[in-house]
């Protein structure tokens, strides 16, 4: 897959490298798959390909706060979010009509998910939020300045 770096704004090609991310960066995916698979969650590409790229990196946010919402850390290791946790993230599978997958834990409220069409959502304490592609997420982790779209409180 790789990212688009087109998509991605400068600072957020600073933070991603400043976090350890290269174009080349690739990290075995298994234990999250295999872990996650019997919560329930299911295994495909897209999820595969975008934790084998950002997986086990934290990012830390270029702006502590957006004109949008406060901003936190984003750290890539599904587990910390999803483990045991099907059931709260089921909304954004009713939300979104397809698969879902854990990318981490986001602003320490947040699970980002990823659908097999690579869009991301994050679910939490506020709702479901649509973000957007997986640049378009990362861009919102650095500048804290998209506008997100709430889906369901």
């Amino acid at each position: 897959m790789g990212l688009d770096l087109k998509a991605l704004r400068p600072e957020s090609i600073r933070v991603l490298k400043d976090a350890g991310w290269s174009d080349s960066r690739r990290v075995p995916t298994w234990k999250w798959m295999s872990a996650l698979t019997i919560e329930g969650y299911e295994d495909f590409a897209v999820a595969r390909n975008v934790l084998a790229e950002l997986g086990d990196l934290t990012v830390w946010a270029g702006k502590s706060r957006g004109p949008n919402y406060p901003n936190g850390e984003m750290i890539f290791d599904p587990l910390l979010a999803a483990w045991d946790d099907f059931d709260r993230v089921f909304a954004a599978i009713e939300v979104s009509q397809t698969s879902i997958f854990p990318l981490g834990l986001w602003r320490n409220d947040m699970t980002p998910l990823i659908t097999p069409k690579g869009e991301v959502f994050a679910v939490g304490v506020f709702g479901v939020w649509r973000v957007g592609s997986v640049e378009e997420f990362i861009n919102a982790i650095v500048y804290a300045d998209r506008p997100i779209q709430v889906l369901s409180r």
